[in-house]
């Protein structure tokens, strides 16, 4: 099973190395990670282009500023994975975030798997926390 994650990327220089290194930490394998540049003015593209020289599973798109949903669009066509998970680039992910998604995914007739989610402020303390099913997962079946 592979899977694609996708990250919409636009004018978070400060934000992305974090958001990509919690995604290189993940211990799951067949993983893709398709970065959309929409048309970021600061340094992300810098910084994208970098992770994609370090790691043979990262790549790089660029494309005109469109928004979220046309950087995930754009992403989605260029995907091979068998699941799409969606990463905002300013959002970082739990070491075993994926791991813990993939059990959900492997049962039947599940259509799609969501997380908890907490906020964390600028100054790094908790801001907000969304809890959506204990532990970290839930998921609709068909």
């Amino acid at each position: 099973m592979k899977l694609s994650v996708i990250i919409p990327v636009y004018n978070v220089e400060k934000y992305i190395e974090e958001c990509l290194d919690s995604i290189v930490k993940q211990s799951v394998d067949n993983v893709e990670v398709i970065c959309v540049n929409d048309g970021s003015t600061d340094n992300s593209l810098k910084v994208l282009q970098e992770y994609e020289k370090k790691y043979n599973y990262i790549y790089v798109y660029s494309k005109e500023n469109g928004g979220l949903s046309s950087a995930r669009n754009y992403g989605i066509e260029r995907a091979t994975g068998d699941y799409i998970f969606f990463l905002d680039s300013d959002d970082i992910w739990l070491p075993e975030k994926l791991k813990e998604q993939i059990k959900f995914i492997n049962k039947p007739d599940i259509a799609i798997v969501f997380s908890n989610y907490e906020k964390i402020n600028e100054a790094g303390k908790r801001a907000a926390r969304e809890i959506i099913a204990p532990p970290l997962v839930d998921y609709y079946q068909l």
